[in-house]
């Protein structure tokens, strides 16, 4: 068992981000989340 002041520290000393869906395509509460590597690049979709 950790305290969440050192999940917290891990979590930013490895570069994680923390990437969830807030909804499905067809407008359903969405359950997905997961730990990415942040890569430094834009986490946002292009706008067309």
């Amino acid at each position: 068992e950790i305290s969440w002041d050192e999940f917290f520290r891990i979590f930013d000393d490895r570069g994680l981000l923390f990437l969830y869906q807030e909804e499905t395509a067809n407008g359903e509460q969405s359950r997905f989340c997961k730990f990415v590597r942040d890569d430094g690049g834009d986490q946002e979709e292009p706008e067309e």
